[in-house]
Order: structure tokens, then sequence, then C-alpha cells
């Protein structure tokens, strides 16, 4: 519950990113970070959720830079799926409207005020704890239950 207070009061997430290339458009790279309870959390309180390279930038120019160019554009389990996906089904990316700044704009949003909706997630069984399964982090059923609450479920 601290973690989530901290977060409620928080406007930036600050997140260690690879550079890969845009889903649509190779010549352009974009930021992609690990998929975390922090960044789950994080989306869902419609956070700017950006680079740690945007702190160390705006340290060493003496203010703060705009996100823009630092923002994460999705995790990297989102974008190794996305990338096997056609290029049909990329929409919202063609665009440029990666998931952490659509999750932004739906979270400031009068109509839903819930930044995943329309998602389905699974729940896994409760005798599953948090710990990394390959690279996907696997969330303790506490952190999922406090997720749903955050996004309105």
């Amino acid at each position: 519950i601290g973690k989530v207070n901290e977060a409620i009061s928080s406007t930036h997430f600050i997140a260690s990113c690879k550079k890969v290339p845009h889903p649509s458009n190779i010549h352009v790279l974009i930021n992609v970070c690990a998929r975390s309870f922090n960044y789950l959390l994080s989306l869902a309180l419609g956070l700017h959720i950006v680079s740690e390279d945007w702190l160390i930038q705006s340290n060493r120019i003496g203010k703060w830079q705009h996100t823009n160019d630092y923002e994460v554009f999705m995790d990297d389990e989102t974008y190794q799926s996305l990338i096997e996906t056609s290029n049909a089904d990329r929409t919202a990316e063609k665009h440029g409207i990666g998931t952490c700044r659509k999750s932004r704009i739906l979270y400031k949003s009068t109509i839903t005020h819930a930044p995943l909706f329309g998602y389905t997630f699974f729940i896994p069984p409760q005798d599953i704890d948090s710990r990394l399964v390959g690279d996907v982090a696997v969330l303790k059923n506490d952190q999922i239950e406090m997720l749903v609450r955050i996004w309105g479920g």
C-alpha cells in the first residue's frame, strides 16, 4: 500500500529502457522497458513513463526536459508481441500512440477513467508468487488485486 500511495502522488515513472525500431517505421527508435508491477502501476495511474535518460539529461542541462523524446512507448513484452503481428494489426502504433501515452490519455478521459478499459486480464491461481518466468514478471495476487482496484474493477 505504501508503494501505491507514493505512486499516486507521483507525476513520472523513471524506467530503465532499451531503444528499438518503431513497429511501423524502422528508421525511428522508441523506448521500451520491462513489464513490472511498478510499470503496470504507473500505467494504471496515468503517469508519464520515461527513460532514465530524461532524468540524466535534465540534470546535465539543469532544467527539466520535455518528456516526449524520452517517453516509453511500451513494455518489451508488448513490443515483441506487436512485432510478431501483421502490419494491419498495428493501428494505434502507426499514429505514434504507444501504450504509455494511450494510458495517460485514457486516464485523463472523462468518459472511462480506466486506462485499460476494454482489456481482458487472466488472474493466475493463488499459489503463484511474484517472480520472473523467463523474462516475464509474474505478479503476486495482492499486486494484481491492487491494480484491478486502481483500474476501476
